[in-house]
Protein backbone atom coordinates (compact mmCIF):
# COMPACT_ATOMS: atom_id res chain seq x y z
CA UNK A 1 0.00 0.00 0.00
CA UNK A 2 0.96 3.28 -0.95
CA UNK A 3 2.22 5.81 1.99
CA UNK A 4 0.46 9.00 2.47
CA UNK A 5 0.47 12.04 5.10
CA UNK A 6 -2.89 10.97 6.39
CA UNK A 7 -4.20 7.60 6.49
CA UNK A 8 -7.14 6.49 8.24
CA UNK A 9 -8.76 3.21 9.15
CA UNK A 10 -11.39 2.14 10.44
CA UNK A 11 -11.12 0.57 13.93
CA UNK A 12 -13.03 -2.85 13.16
CA UNK A 13 -11.31 -4.95 10.32
CA UNK A 14 -13.90 -6.58 8.36
CA UNK A 15 -14.34 -8.30 5.36
CA UNK A 16 -16.42 -7.19 2.01
CA UNK A 17 -16.58 -7.76 -1.34
CA UNK A 18 -14.54 -10.17 -2.85
CA UNK A 19 -12.68 -11.07 0.03
CA UNK A 20 -12.02 -9.07 2.65
CA UNK A 21 -11.67 -5.28 2.49
CA UNK A 22 -10.26 -2.68 5.51
CA UNK A 23 -12.18 0.46 5.79
CA UNK A 24 -9.88 2.66 4.31
CA UNK A 25 -9.48 6.10 3.26
CA UNK A 26 -6.60 8.63 2.47
CA UNK A 27 -7.23 12.79 2.43
CA UNK A 28 -8.68 12.86 -1.02
CA UNK A 29 -9.65 8.78 -1.32
CA UNK A 30 -12.14 6.28 -0.07
CA UNK A 31 -13.00 3.16 -1.89
CA UNK A 32 -16.16 2.58 -3.58
CA UNK A 33 -17.78 1.47 -6.51
CA UNK A 34 -19.10 4.47 -8.55
CA UNK A 35 -17.38 7.46 -10.16
CA UNK A 36 -13.76 8.81 -9.25
CA UNK A 37 -13.99 6.25 -6.01
CA UNK A 38 -14.27 3.06 -8.28
CA UNK A 39 -12.18 0.17 -9.43
CA UNK A 40 -10.35 1.79 -11.83
CA UNK A 41 -9.31 4.25 -9.67
CA UNK A 42 -7.90 1.84 -7.10
CA UNK A 43 -4.34 1.45 -8.02
CA UNK A 44 -3.57 4.71 -7.99
CA UNK A 45 -3.74 4.51 -4.45
CA UNK A 46 -3.33 0.86 -3.32
CA UNK A 47 -0.65 -0.89 -5.30
CA UNK A 48 -2.39 -4.44 -4.64
CA UNK A 49 -4.88 -3.27 -6.96
CA UNK A 50 -2.51 -3.22 -9.40
CA UNK A 51 -0.99 -6.81 -9.08
CA UNK A 52 -0.59 -9.43 -11.78
CA UNK A 53 -2.76 -11.98 -9.99
CA UNK A 54 -5.95 -10.28 -9.35
CA UNK A 55 -9.62 -11.34 -8.73
CA UNK A 56 -11.95 -11.60 -9.99
CA UNK A 57 -11.14 -12.91 -13.50
CA UNK A 58 -13.83 -14.59 -16.53
CA UNK A 59 -13.96 -18.08 -16.67
CA UNK A 60 -13.85 -19.43 -20.51
CA UNK A 61 -15.39 -22.88 -19.22
CA UNK A 62 -14.37 -24.92 -22.00
CA UNK A 63 -10.73 -23.77 -21.94
CA UNK A 64 -10.33 -24.37 -18.36
CA UNK A 65 -7.83 -27.32 -17.50
CA UNK A 66 -8.97 -30.93 -16.18
CA UNK A 67 -7.07 -31.78 -12.88
CA UNK A 68 -7.54 -34.85 -11.74
CA UNK A 69 -5.94 -34.14 -8.32
CA UNK A 70 -8.03 -31.74 -7.31
CA UNK A 71 -11.34 -33.80 -6.69
CA UNK A 72 -14.46 -32.69 -4.65
CA UNK A 73 -13.71 -30.42 -1.63
CA UNK A 74 -14.61 -31.87 1.96
CA UNK A 75 -17.29 -29.41 4.20
CA UNK A 76 -16.23 -30.51 7.41
CA UNK A 77 -18.62 -29.33 10.71
CA UNK A 78 -21.16 -27.55 7.71
CA UNK A 79 -24.03 -28.94 8.71
CA UNK A 80 -23.65 -27.43 11.91
CA UNK A 81 -22.20 -24.34 10.67
CA UNK A 82 -24.87 -21.15 11.51
CA UNK A 83 -25.54 -17.62 10.55
CA UNK A 84 -24.75 -15.85 13.61
CA UNK A 85 -24.82 -11.75 12.61
CA UNK A 86 -25.33 -9.72 9.80
CA UNK A 87 -23.85 -6.63 9.36
CA UNK A 88 -24.01 -3.55 6.36
CA UNK A 89 -20.75 -2.30 6.26
CA UNK A 90 -21.87 0.39 3.28
CA UNK A 91 -19.73 -2.23 0.73
CA UNK A 92 -21.67 -5.36 1.20
CA UNK A 93 -23.48 -7.66 3.60
CA UNK A 94 -21.68 -9.52 5.44
CA UNK A 95 -22.65 -12.45 7.51
CA UNK A 96 -20.64 -13.33 10.63
CA UNK A 97 -20.70 -17.53 11.85
CA UNK A 98 -20.51 -19.58 14.78
CA UNK A 99 -19.15 -22.93 15.17
CA UNK A 100 -16.08 -24.70 14.32
CA UNK A 101 -16.31 -25.58 10.32
CA UNK A 102 -13.95 -25.82 7.92
CA UNK A 103 -13.06 -27.12 4.29
CA UNK A 104 -10.25 -29.61 2.94
CA UNK A 105 -8.86 -31.78 0.24
CA UNK A 106 -10.27 -30.66 -3.19
CA UNK A 107 -6.41 -29.58 -4.14
CA UNK A 108 -5.91 -27.59 -0.65
CA UNK A 109 -2.90 -27.92 1.32
CA UNK A 110 -3.75 -27.63 5.09
CA UNK A 111 -7.09 -26.79 6.40
CA UNK A 112 -9.47 -24.07 6.23
CA UNK A 113 -11.47 -22.29 8.47
CA UNK A 114 -14.61 -20.82 7.64
CA UNK A 115 -14.48 -17.28 9.04
CA UNK A 116 -17.35 -14.95 7.58
CA UNK A 117 -19.35 -14.82 4.31
CA UNK A 118 -20.37 -11.54 1.86
CA UNK A 119 -22.41 -11.16 -1.02
CA UNK A 120 -22.53 -8.43 -4.54
CA UNK A 121 -25.23 -7.92 -6.50
CA UNK A 122 -26.55 -5.58 -9.40
CA UNK A 123 -28.84 -2.86 -9.67
CA UNK A 124 -30.31 -5.18 -12.73
CA UNK A 125 -30.63 -9.01 -12.37
CA UNK A 126 -28.58 -8.83 -16.13
CA UNK A 127 -24.97 -8.10 -13.82
CA UNK A 128 -23.98 -8.47 -10.24
CA UNK A 129 -21.57 -11.45 -10.00
CA UNK A 130 -17.80 -10.73 -9.67
CA UNK A 131 -16.92 -13.31 -11.63
CA UNK A 132 -18.41 -14.47 -15.08
CA UNK A 133 -18.58 -17.51 -16.94
CA UNK A 134 -18.13 -16.94 -20.65
CA UNK A 135 -18.32 -13.58 -20.58
CA UNK A 136 -21.96 -14.00 -18.76
CA UNK A 137 -22.74 -12.58 -15.76
CA UNK A 138 -24.96 -13.95 -12.99
CA UNK A 139 -27.22 -11.16 -10.68
CA UNK A 140 -25.46 -12.20 -7.37
CA UNK A 141 -22.37 -13.65 -6.16
CA UNK A 142 -21.35 -15.39 -2.82
CA UNK A 143 -17.70 -15.57 -1.04
CA UNK A 144 -17.62 -17.72 1.62
CA UNK A 145 -13.75 -16.83 3.16
CA UNK A 146 -11.50 -19.19 4.99
CA UNK A 147 -8.48 -19.15 6.10
CA UNK A 148 -5.48 -21.75 6.55
CA UNK A 149 -5.67 -22.72 9.85
CA UNK A 150 -1.81 -23.18 10.56
CA UNK A 151 -1.50 -19.48 10.64
CA UNK A 152 -3.21 -19.07 13.67
CA UNK A 153 -5.65 -16.23 12.43
CA UNK A 154 -7.74 -14.57 9.74
CA UNK A 155 -4.81 -11.26 9.99
CA UNK A 156 -1.35 -13.69 9.49
CA UNK A 157 -3.08 -15.50 6.69
CA UNK A 158 -3.44 -11.98 5.25
CA UNK A 159 0.19 -12.12 4.47
CA UNK A 160 0.62 -15.71 3.24
CA UNK A 161 0.21 -16.12 -0.82
CA UNK A 162 -2.25 -19.19 0.45
CA UNK A 163 -3.60 -17.71 3.34
CA UNK A 164 -7.49 -17.72 2.14
CA UNK A 165 -9.29 -20.24 0.39
CA UNK A 166 -12.71 -18.57 -0.92
CA UNK A 167 -15.51 -20.35 -2.01
CA UNK A 168 -17.98 -18.66 -5.00
CA UNK A 169 -21.18 -19.35 -5.79
CA UNK A 170 -23.27 -17.94 -8.21
CA UNK A 171 -27.32 -17.12 -8.23
CA UNK A 172 -29.85 -17.85 -10.80
CA UNK A 173 -33.18 -15.69 -11.19
CA UNK A 174 -36.46 -18.26 -10.28
CA UNK A 175 -39.83 -17.72 -9.88
CA UNK A 176 -39.51 -18.35 -5.78
CA UNK A 177 -36.03 -18.82 -4.96
CA UNK A 178 -34.72 -20.31 -1.77
CA UNK A 179 -38.00 -19.94 0.35
CA UNK A 180 -36.81 -22.28 3.08
CA UNK A 181 -33.52 -20.03 4.02
CA UNK A 182 -34.06 -16.56 2.86
CA UNK A 183 -37.44 -16.40 4.32
CA UNK A 184 -35.81 -15.99 7.26
CA UNK A 185 -32.83 -14.18 6.26
CA UNK A 186 -34.44 -11.97 4.53
CA UNK A 187 -36.52 -10.46 7.18
CA UNK A 188 -33.44 -9.71 9.28
CA UNK A 189 -32.56 -7.23 6.25
CA UNK A 190 -34.42 -4.53 7.66
CA UNK A 191 -32.45 -4.39 10.86
CA UNK A 192 -29.49 -3.64 9.16
CA UNK A 193 -30.89 -1.28 6.05
CA UNK A 194 -27.87 1.64 6.63
CA UNK A 195 -24.64 1.43 7.15
CA UNK A 196 -22.72 0.44 10.10
CA UNK A 197 -25.86 -1.19 11.84
CA UNK A 198 -25.78 -5.35 12.70
CA UNK A 199 -28.36 -7.38 13.75
CA UNK A 200 -27.71 -11.14 15.78
CA UNK A 201 -29.89 -13.61 14.10
CA UNK A 202 -32.12 -16.54 15.19
CA UNK A 203 -30.37 -19.91 14.45
CA UNK A 204 -30.13 -20.76 10.68
CA UNK A 205 -28.08 -22.84 8.67
CA UNK A 206 -25.71 -21.95 5.83
CA UNK A 207 -25.79 -25.42 4.18
CA UNK A 208 -29.70 -24.79 3.87
CA UNK A 209 -28.50 -22.13 1.57
CA UNK A 210 -26.02 -23.89 -0.56
CA UNK A 211 -27.45 -25.91 -3.80
CA UNK A 212 -28.57 -29.45 -2.89
CA UNK A 213 -26.61 -31.42 -2.81
CA UNK A 214 -23.54 -29.08 -1.65
CA UNK A 215 -21.11 -32.16 -1.72
CA UNK A 216 -19.80 -33.10 -4.09
CA UNK A 217 -20.11 -30.34 -6.36
CA UNK A 218 -18.37 -29.23 -10.00
CA UNK A 219 -16.03 -26.00 -9.30
CA UNK A 220 -13.39 -24.21 -11.21
CA UNK A 221 -9.96 -23.02 -8.98
CA UNK A 222 -7.31 -20.35 -9.42
CA UNK A 223 -5.13 -18.49 -7.49
CA UNK A 224 -6.24 -14.73 -7.33
CA UNK A 225 -6.46 -11.62 -5.17
CA UNK A 226 -8.77 -9.66 -2.64
CA UNK A 227 -11.63 -8.06 -5.33
CA UNK A 228 -11.81 -5.09 -2.83
CA UNK A 229 -8.59 -2.91 -1.87
CA UNK A 230 -5.92 -3.76 -0.28
CA UNK A 231 -6.71 -6.49 -3.36
CA UNK A 232 -3.69 -8.55 -1.86
CA UNK A 233 -3.07 -11.96 -3.53
CA UNK A 234 -3.41 -14.59 -1.30
CA UNK A 235 -6.75 -16.32 -2.39
CA UNK A 236 -6.95 -19.67 -3.59
CA UNK A 237 -10.47 -19.07 -5.34
CA UNK A 238 -12.92 -22.25 -6.03
CA UNK A 239 -16.14 -21.35 -8.20
CA UNK A 240 -18.86 -23.60 -8.55
CA UNK A 241 -20.59 -24.26 -11.22
CA UNK A 242 -24.47 -24.61 -9.94
CA UNK A 243 -26.09 -22.05 -8.98
CA UNK A 244 -28.16 -21.20 -5.80
CA UNK A 245 -31.90 -19.90 -6.63
CA UNK A 246 -33.25 -16.62 -5.84
CA UNK A 247 -36.45 -14.72 -6.52
CA UNK A 248 -36.41 -11.11 -7.82
CA UNK A 249 -38.69 -9.87 -5.12
CA UNK A 250 -35.81 -11.97 -3.07
CA UNK A 251 -33.19 -9.97 -4.22
CA UNK A 252 -34.81 -6.44 -4.36
CA UNK A 253 -34.57 -6.87 -0.16
CA UNK A 254 -30.51 -6.52 -0.72
CA UNK A 255 -30.92 -3.95 -3.03
CA UNK A 256 -33.02 -1.46 -0.39
CA UNK A 257 -29.68 -1.31 1.67
CA UNK A 258 -28.27 1.71 1.50
CA UNK A 259 -24.39 2.47 1.70
CA UNK A 260 -24.65 5.53 4.15
CA UNK A 261 -25.20 5.74 7.58
CA UNK A 262 -28.68 6.44 9.24
CA UNK A 263 -28.19 10.22 10.35
CA UNK A 264 -26.51 10.87 6.58
CA UNK A 265 -27.97 13.99 4.70
CA UNK A 266 -28.33 11.96 1.63
CA UNK A 267 -28.43 8.35 0.87
CA UNK A 268 -27.55 5.72 -1.78
CA UNK A 269 -28.45 1.88 -2.47
CA UNK A 270 -25.45 -0.44 -2.26
CA UNK A 271 -25.98 -1.34 -5.93
CA UNK A 272 -23.72 -2.56 -8.75
CA UNK A 273 -20.87 -3.89 -5.59
CA UNK A 274 -18.94 -5.68 -8.02
CA UNK A 275 -15.39 -5.40 -9.07
CA UNK A 276 -14.82 -5.75 -13.24
CA UNK A 277 -12.99 -9.13 -14.34
CA UNK A 278 -9.37 -8.53 -14.11
CA UNK A 279 -7.25 -10.42 -17.22
CA UNK A 280 -5.79 -13.45 -16.64
CA UNK A 281 -2.14 -12.91 -17.20
CA UNK A 282 -1.53 -16.46 -18.90
CA UNK A 283 -2.90 -18.23 -14.94
CA UNK A 284 -4.15 -21.27 -15.09
CA UNK A 285 -7.93 -22.18 -14.61
CA UNK A 286 -8.37 -25.85 -13.30
CA UNK A 287 -11.95 -27.75 -13.10
CA UNK A 288 -12.64 -30.85 -10.97
CA UNK A 289 -14.72 -32.75 -13.64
Amino acid sequence: MHSYARVYMDSTLFFVLGILGFSLATENFHWGYHGDSGPFYWEQHFKGCAGKSQSPIDIPREDAEYAEHLGFIQFNGYSDLRVHTLKNNGHSLQVDVSGDSFIEGGGLEGLYKVSQFHFHWGRRSDRGSEHTFDGTAFPMEMHIVHYKTEYGSINEALNKSDGLAVLGFMFKVTPFGSVFFFEKFLKKLADVKYSGESTHTSPMRLADMLPIPWQNLQYFRYNGSLTTPPCNEVAIWTVFTRSIFISELQLQQFRKLYANEKSSKSFERISDNFRPVQPLNNRRILRNF
